[in-house]
């Protein structure tokens, strides 16, 4: 999280992007899905409007989270091992 507030601070687009991406890939991996879901976009649209190339694995790694319903959290993921 102070890499994202210094960033943002200093104004440096590209590496706050990187910084959100982490973020979320951590609020992905503690089950957090609402909180990825929300960094991620803000990267996504930082690395688009920047037209760089890692904003198609931001935007994958949006479109692979569960659709949520309004209002409600979808918690951890559960995985079925067989």
């Amino acid at each position: 999280m102070r890499a994202v507030a210094l960033d943002r601070e200093m104004g440096n687009r590209f590496d706050l992007a990187r910084a959100l991406t982490h973020l979320g890939d951590t609020h992905r991996s503690t089950g957090v899905l609402d909180a990825a879901r929300h960094v991620w976009a803000e990267a996504l649209a930082i690395l688009e409007d920047l037209h760089h190339l890692e904003a198609a694995e931001v935007r994958a790694k949006l479109e692979s989270l569960p659709v949520s319903s309004p209002g409600t959290s979808p918690g951890p993921l559960l995985v079925t091992v067989r």
